[in-house]
């Protein structure tokens, strides 16, 4: 919560000095805990849910997150508000990373001014130092744990209720 805080400070900070939309920094936030974080809080997972709703409260837009209708969360989904907000939360292991370990996190990315939260989480090739293997290389992209979004971390519905009545919104647990 003190992260959040800090964010929404220099966020309002730059708004006074007359900044505006994308320009507002900063523009991304990430987050990161252990997959815990997924179980804690009464009732289960209450503590992630009101993380995601504080985060995107920051975003200018109220948003009710519901926590899953049945089980826990997903290891891998995404909340879009219109055309100006995205989050994303992804579980990756470091195994998968060139480390000699089982150490399971969330990572969470929220854009405050666009739709790249999903990207960053679910398309490496989109970010720069995990370039898209060459052909012939016998390398591939390392894979995090749970298979990825549409794998058995992943699944449709996560969160199954729209914020407040604006098109093209969209809470879910499958990211596009």
């Amino acid at each position: 919560m003190e992260q959040i805080r800090i964010v929404k400070e220099m966020r309002a900070a730059d708004v006074e000095r007359g900044r505006t939309a994308r320009f507002i920094r900063p523009r991304f936030m990430a987050w990161e805990n252990v997959p815990g974080a997924f179980s804690s809080g009464s009732p289960k997972g209450e503590d992630f849910r009101i993380v995601l709703e504080e985060i995107c409260k920051i975003s200018g837009y109220p948003v009710h997150v519901p926590r899953p209708h049945a089980g826990p969360w997903q290891f891998a989904g995404r909340i879009r508000v219109g055309d100006s907000f995205s989050l994303a939360w992804r579980v990756m292991d470091a195994q998968h990373w060139g480390l000699a370990q089982r150490r399971a996190r969330i990572f969470l990315i929220s854009d405050f001014g666009g739709l790249t939260a999903p990207k960053i989480l679910f398309e490496p090739e989109s970010l720069p130092g995990y370039p898209a293997p060459g052909p012939g290389t016998g390398q591939a992209p390392a894979t995090p744990s749970g298979g990825g979004a549409e794998g058995p971390g992943g699944a449709d519905g996560v969160c199954h209720a729209h914020p407040r009545h604006r098109p093209g919104n969209s809470v879910c647990g499958n990211p596009e």
